[in-house]
């Protein structure tokens, strides 16, 4: 067991099984880049902005040249990068099971546009110019409401099912005070809340505010935690009843968690 006071670095050797190239990345590029917290794949989108708002074209024309190369760069490098920014996977056959149901999933959204493109050109596009400039702006508004749409999505999901959530509600229920006054079976009890992440070299650490509710009460539910690879340190756990009143208080413990981190 490691010591608490001492986390280990993230910051280790990447395993040798992590160092093939990853089609999940390359193909799945901004979404992948979202939730393994990858935010230099956005560094086109940026310089993109920054050139058009400032009208400078070469920023334009350079962010063009890294919009391309990006794809590239998540598959040679993004094993590392993840692996590097997110500590916490407890062994590499983990990861590569995760990211092995990133690329499946991948693979079947990119052959359903493909097959569903070739079936409009085989039927309509040549001999109908009028219905392939529709159907194209079809796509256009489709790929704005998927966007936004995985935009509701991802926070919907970080905000409810991730492991932000469950982390902090297996400790709570740990807790023999806060299970006399919210009763067992603890759960999430409104779709709203606050979830804020920080990395650094030593480890994650993540700040959550939420109400939950058990078979006898509703609370608010506030804790602070650190994580590095399976070890967090519970920096504070506090529970208040929904007038505001303390019903229990305690810091700077340890809790082992097993289980990969999403």
């Amino acid at each position: 067991m490691k010591n608490p006071s001492t986390p280990a670095r993230i910051g280790q050797d990447i395993p040798v099984e992590l160092q093939a190239f990853n089609w999940a990345a390359f193909l799945g590029n901004w979404l992948w880049a979202i939730h393994h917290g990858i935010w230099v794949a956005f560094v086109p989108c940026l310089l993109l902005l920054i050139g058009v708002m400032t009208g400078f074209p070469p920023l334009i024309c350079i962010s063009l040249v890294f919009t391309i190369l990006t794809p590239f760069a998540l598959g040679l490098y993004g094993n590392a990068w993840a692996w590097k920014k997110r500590g916490y996977y407890s062994s590499p056959d983990i990861f590569l099971e995760q990211q092995r149901q990133w690329k499946r999933n991948i693979f079947i959204i990119f052959a359903s546009i493909l097959f569903n493109e070739w079936t409009w050109k085989k039927k309509y596009y040549w001999s109908f110019p009028d219905i392939f400039l529709e159907q194209q702006r079809q796509w256009r508004r489709n790929i704005f409401i998927i966007f936004f749409a995985s935009i509701v999505v991802i926070v919907f999901y970080y905000l409810n099912f991730s492991s932000m959530v469950k982390i902090p509600i297996q400790i709570a229920s740990k807790e023999e005070e806060i299970v006399q006054y919210l009763g067992d079976s603890i759960v999430k009890s409104k779709y709203l809340g606050k979830i804020s992440c920080e990395w650094n070299d030593r480890g994650k650490r993540i700040e959550s505010h939420f109400t939950v509710k058990g078979t006898r009460n509703e609370g608010d539910l506030h804790m602070i935690i650190f994580m590095n690879d399976d070890n967090i340190i519970v920096k504070k756990l506090l529970l208040e009843d929904l007038d505001g009143n303390v019903i229990y208080n305690r810091t700077n413990f340890y809790y082992q968690y097993k289980g990969v981190f999403v």
